[in-house]
């Protein structure tokens, strides 16, 4: 089997751009799957014994972004985002919420709220980003809990569920900060 040869220019163009970078590492990818290093802590969740693995059909997802991401991806996405927040000065503004945590599958609506109460009072963030699947899309909800307000980036919007969200979140808002008091 022929070696594949990787010019030093490409290796810095691809630290540039993440998508390059997750190219770079396709080969390694076909044989197994690798496991990411990662502090789960800035979801406000304990990662002690929570793995994060990306495989080749994982990174063929978002270099063709024609299917569904799974939710190893979107954790990976978040950890990016946050990562580019801290470099930026903008770790104080921008929190992310664990999307595995508010799954309805695996998790009860009361184990939710409690996971984005604690976690919100907790780190007292000014907008959060949360990742949520609904039915086979993904949503990427903006919380702004200072004006007790949650953005939806539907793939397709669906005026009731808009307004129930809004309902529901208005409801935790408040209690959130109640809790920071």
């Amino acid at each position: 089997m022929r070696e594949l040869h990787v010019d030093d220019a490409d290796i810095a163009e691809a630290e540039d751009d993440p998508i390059s970078r997750l190219l770079t590492i396709l080969s390694r990818l076909k044989k197994k799957p690798i496991q990411l290093q990662w502090d789960i802590r800035f979801f406000g969740v304990d990662s002690s014994d929570v793995p994060l693995y990306i495989s080749l059909p994982d990174v063929l997802e978002i270099v063709g972004g024609n299917s569904m991401l799974n939710i190893s991806i979107i954790q990976l996405w978040a950890m990016y985002m946050e990562k580019l927040s801290v470099e930026q000065a903008q770790a104080q503004v921008y929190g992310f919420i664990e999307p595995q945590s508010i799954q309805k599958s695996g998790n009860t609506q009361v184990q939710i709220q409690q996971y984005m109460k604690t976690w919100m009072s907790e780190s007292g963030r000014d907008i959060y980003m949360a990742p949520y699947i609904d039915g086979s899309h993904w949503q990427l909800m903006e919380i702004i809990p200072k004006e007790y307000t949650p953005w939806c980036g539907f793939v397709h919007y669906i005026e009731n569920q808009a307004t129930k969200l809004n309902a529901n979140y208005k409801g935790l808002s408040r209690s959130i900060s109640i809790a920071r008091r």
